[in-house]
C-alpha cells in the first residue's frame, strides 16, 4: 500500500520553505544516496512529531522539480503535468521563473519544531546542494495576509480539497500525488498603508 504525502492539511501557525539546488559535478552515487536519506528523513520527522507532538499537526512535504527528476534519474515516464515553469510577461509585471531542484515544506504549530526539522533537513542536504531558499512564515492574527486581508477565503474544504489538489485517475502511475506551484510578492507597505480601505478592497476584490 504506498503512503502518499499530506498536502491537503490546513496552514498551521508556523511555516518554513527550503529550495535547493544540486551542485554541479557532483557523484551520481553521492547524489542518489543523500535523495535516499532525505526521503527517509521526511518519512522519519512526519512519524516522531506525529508521535512526540500530536497537538501540533507538524509536517514535511517534499517536492520534486522536473530538472531535478531529470537528474536523480527517476522512473520513466515522468508525471504528465511535471514541467518547468516558464515565465508568464504581462504588460506591467512578470512572473518570473526560478530555479530549484528539491523543496521541502514544513509546517507546525510550534516555530521551535518548525526550525529543528529546517535544520536537520539542512544537515542532509549541504554536501549535494546549494539551499537558494529559506523563508519562514507565521500565521499572521486570524489567517491575515500581511496586507491586512484574509487569505484563501474561497479555497475548497473538506474532500473537494482532494478534487483540487491530488492527482487522480488521468495519471494512474502517480495518482496520490500533487503538483506544486510557489508565488512570491514583494509589497510596498509604506504606499499600500497610504491608500484608503476603499481602494485596497478594490485592488483585493472585496
Amino acid at each position: 500500500m504506498k503512503k502518499y504525502q499530506n498536502v491537503t492539511d490546513l496552514p498551521n501557525n508556523n511555516t518554513v520553505f527550503l529550495v535547493w539546488v544540486f551542485k554541479k559535478n557532483l557523484d551520481k552515487a553521492q547524489l542518489s544516496v543523500t535523495f535516499a536519506k532525505a526521503c527517509s528523513l521526511v518519512g522519519n520527522l512526519n512519524h516522531s512529531a506525529a508521535d512526540r507532538f500530536p497537538e501540533a499537526r507538524a509536517s514535511v512535504t517534499i517536492g520534486i522539480s522536473h530538472s531535478g527528476w531529470l537528474t536523480l534519474g527517476l522512473p520513466k515516464p515522468l508525471p504528465k503535468e511535471l514541467k518547468d515553469f516558464q515565465p508568464i510577461k504581462g504588460s506591467k509585471h512578470t512572473a518570473v521563473a526560478t530555479e530549484g531542484d528539491l523543496h521541502f515544506h514544513i509546517r507546525a504549530h510550534n516555530p521551535s519544531l518548525a526550525y529543528d526539522m529546517a535544520t536537520t533537513i539542512s544537515d542532509v542536504m549541504q554536501p549535494v546542494a546549494d539551499r537558494i531558499v529559506n523563508v519562514q512564515g507565521f500565521r499572521y492574527w486570524d489567517g491575515r495576509a500581511i496586507i491586512g486581508f484574509v487569505d484563501g477565503t474561497e479555497n475548497p474544504q473538506g474532500q473537494e480539497r482532494e478534487q483540487f489538489a491530488v492527482v487522480g485517475n488521468e495519471d494512474p502511475l502517480y495518482q496520490g500525488g500533487s503538483y506544486l506551484f510557489v508565488q512570491k510578492y514583494v509589497h510596498d507597505m509604506n504606499a499600500w498603508r497610504a491608500l484608503p480601505v476603499s481602494e485596497q478592497e478594490k485592488v483585493i476584490g472585496r
